[in-house]
């Protein structure tokens, strides 16, 4: 285990969790990408006709 002595870092557990802090985000950003339209589509159908379920609501 390699560490800096004075702050206790684990450097290759704190590489690893940054890699996968970065996968994780360019996942996420790829997924908002492949399904923009869809997304537009969907905000788009609720600003012309409300939400389907709404006047079920009770609040």
């Amino acid at each position: 285990m390699t560490t800096i002595a004075p702050l206790h870092i684990d450097i290759p557990q704190a590489a690893q969790a940054g890699v996968s802090q970065a996968i994780q985000q360019a996942r996420s950003q790829r997924w908002l990408d492949e399904n923009q339209a869809a997304l537009k589509s969907a905000n788009a159908f609720i600003q012309a006709h409300g939400l389907p379920l709404a006047k079920y609501q009770a609040f």
